[in-house]
């Protein structure tokens, strides 16, 4: 639905091996374009609803969410600045980082469930 993606890659959904949810026709699709705001414009002005406002993210990413009118939902993203996996973390502290890792749950939580609010739960780092 995005006009000038080529390629997508399937990431959500929660019942089918592939990322597919055929019982509720969810399709959550991510892709990298060099402008995630300009991709996210074009998509509404092409029909798609805003889920998730487009937001910074403590590991370099600029991105938020779209759904199109066919009920895919896209995560559209550009990398703004290369972020060492260590710094991203310690970015999580900062409200601002945390705030849009709080927003991007709960919107996509919302939209899938059907609530007006949705859930969301503290990043939690892995242990290696």
């Amino acid at each position: 639905m995005i006009p000038g993606v080529v390629t997508s890659r399937r990431t959500t959904g929660g019942g089918d091996t592939d990322g597919s949810d055929c019982t509720r026709g969810l399709h959550q699709r991510c892709t990298v374009l060099p402008d995630a705001d300009a991709a996210m414009a074009a998509a509404v002005a092409h029909g798609a609803h805003v889920v998730t406002e487009a937001a910074d993210s403590a590991w370099g990413d600029r991105g938020g969410r779209v759904r199109d009118p066919f009920g895919n939902i896209w995560w559209v993203m550009s990398r703004v600045e290369h972020i060492a996996p260590d710094l991203a973390w310690q970015r999580m502290s900062e409200p601002k980082y945390a705030e849009a890792m709080r927003t991007a749950q709960q919107t996509l939580d919302a939209t899938l469930s059907g609530r007006e609010t949705g859930v969301a739960s503290d990043p939690q780092r892995p242990s290696h």
